[in-house]
């Protein structure tokens, strides 16, 4: 029996002598139950749903996928690693997987291209964002201003004193547009000298 098997019969059997505690009838009441199969899904009354899974009742979390499962999907194994979290979040694995898929990659000379990749969209992610922020930022300026206890209020200063604040801005977003473009460019060579 394999460590994996080893440990869903402990949490199986756990589990069975859970329910076997609140099994028995409330107040003379016992409610009907349907008898479900494996892989089954339904939903109560209450709107919770439930599935049958390894001959346990189980209810369907919401918000399941942002959850680190107990095993990993690729080995089976018990994600019980430190960095099993971190890793289950970035590549959906644990720990040891990525090392060996990381590691497999390496081998077939495929890790760097990988890596370069993932580099790239980072840096495309933070160029479109600086791109967005500065123009939200252009678009939403609001020249200065001194507001009276009676209403009143008077400009700090007038648009045109910012006239170099938005130039460097401008010049900036040109900067950021032109290394985007670089960079998509790269990625079309790249993909002609693959094809």
């Amino acid at each position: 029996m394999s460590d994996r098997e080893r440990q869903i019969d402990g949490i199986r059997q756990s589990m069975t002598e859970k329910v076997k505690k609140f099994d028995r009838p409330i107040w003379g009441y016992k409610k009907v139950e349907e008898e479900r199969q494996e892989g089954d899904t339904w939903e109560d009354s209450d709107g919770k749903q439930w599935i049958i899974k390894n001959g346990i009742k189980q209810t369907i979390s919401k918000t399941q996928d942002a959850r680190m499962p107990w095993f990993c999907p690729k080995c089976e194994l018990s994600m019980n690693h430190r960095f099993d979290d971190k890793f289950w979040r970035l590549y959906g694995m644990c720990y040891n997987c990525t090392i060996k898929w990381h590691t497999q990659m390496k081998i077939d000379g495929t890790y760097d291209a990988w890596e370069r990749k993932i580099h790239r969209d980072n840096e495309k992610a933070y160029l479109k964002d600086m791109i967005a922020q500065y123009k939200d930022y252009i678009r939403t300026f609001r020249v200065p201003q001194v507001h009276y206890q009676n209403g009143g209020w008077d400009n700090l200063a007038q648009l045109h004193h910012f006239s170099d604040m938005f130039d460097q801005i401008n010049r900036d977003i040109k900067i950021c547009e032109e290394k985007l473009k670089q960079i998509e460019q790269e990625e079309q060579k790249e993909l002609e000298k693959t094809v």
